[in-house]
């Protein structure tokens, strides 16, 4: 079996990871030298865990850069360390970075609590840094991407996967020393409405998610207004009166993410049930006029009616019966 993951960064701005129908999993851009990050990783790392497909962050390897610098950067953006990492090695402009630099920027991101697993150095750029052995890659358990377009159709990515030999395909053949684990086949596949790059795995999405460490992510927060993931259905079990709030499985977002957790969802849920209380004895003191002594009230009137007292005098006489009801109601 093969599967197929799509590689994507702010390219792909607007896609949603939900209209992927061909992916096992989502190579995301997070990072690149010390001076970016992407601003559409976060929210499809948030999106892939939702769905539960394989995650993986990849930071642009830049040859002015230490890898001490690099590492610490990639740290900053990745959100969560405990996600595997690949290293995209390529040139770009000016930079070229070299195998050594690779291997350096592997350790030191290792150091700082990462975990680099892949790494996409392919055949061609392989060359021009003067095919250098890689092996090292096998010691140190990490796997290598390839990339060869030989079809340049837009279509599904099974469909260009076969046409560009499929299982037997040129890309998956070995350099450097290593056999590729990932080929990258086409940067023109049509899935969720984009053309991206889309890598093939010769295996299950289990068995890619075990070699990676990684099952599908738990959602998690950078700051409280962001998505915390979804809304667990004891709180509509144990006060209904905020169920429609709060569905089961529904997801927490900006408007709803007020509680998260049991404790929580108790303090939201009583706040709730004090304040329509209040709110309903008011109304209910509102709609519900004190009752009137009319006997008292002619008792009264009676005198300033004999007297032939003015409008304002019998109104005054008036108002004072009704407040003094109204507070001993």
């Amino acid at each position: 079996m093969t599967v197929f993951l799509a590689d994507i960064s702010s390219y792909e701005h607007g896609l949603s990871i939900a209209d992927l129908h061909d992916c096992a999993g989502i190579l995301a851009k997070c990072s690149e030298g010390t001076y970016y990050s992407d601003a559409d990783y976060d929210g499809w790392r948030r999106q892939t865990a939702t769905l539960g497909k394989i995650f993986v962050a990849y930071d642009f390897v830049k040859d002015n850069e230490t890898a001490d610098a690099q590492a610490a950067w990639i740290a900053d953006h990745i959100v969560d360390k405990t996600l595997p990492l690949m290293l995209d090695v390529e040139t770009e402009g000016t930079s070229k970075p070299n195998f050594g630099q690779v291997v350096a920027l592997i350790k030191a991101c290792r150091a700082r609590g990462l975990r680099p697993k892949l790494v996409y150095l392919p055949y061609w750029y392989w060359q021009q840094i003067g095919s250098p052995d890689m092996s090292v890659l096998n010691t140190l358990g990490v796997g290598l991407i390839s990339s060869s377009y030989p079809n340049l159709t837009i279509a599904a990515a099974g469909q260009v996967y076969a046409a560009d030999g499929g299982d037997k395909g040129n890309g998956w053949n070995s350099y450097g020393g290593v056999a590729p684990m990932l080929w990258q086949f086409s940067d023109r596949i049509l899935d969720g409405g984009k053309a991206m790059d889309m890598n093939a795995y010769r295996g299950t999405a289990a068995q890619l998610a075990t070699f990676l460490g990684s099952a599908a992510q738990t959602p998690t927060t950078t700051d409280p207004g962001d998505a915390m993931g979804t809304i667990p259905a004891t709180i509509g079990q144990k006060w209904p009166e905020i169920a429609a709030d709060f569905p089961a499985n529904g997801q927490f977002d900006n408007d709803t993410a007020l509680i998260y957790g049991d404790a929580g969802a108790r303090a939201a849920a009583l706040y709730a049930k004090q304040a329509r209380d209040a709110v309903n004895a008011l109304a209910a003191k509102i709609q519900q006029p004190p009752a009137v002594d009319v006997k008292a009230l002619a008792a009264a009137l009676q005198p300033l009616l004999t007297t032939g007292a003015t409008a304002d005098q019998i109104a005054t006489a008036v108002m004072h019966h009704l407040s003094a009801a109204t507070a001993n109601g």
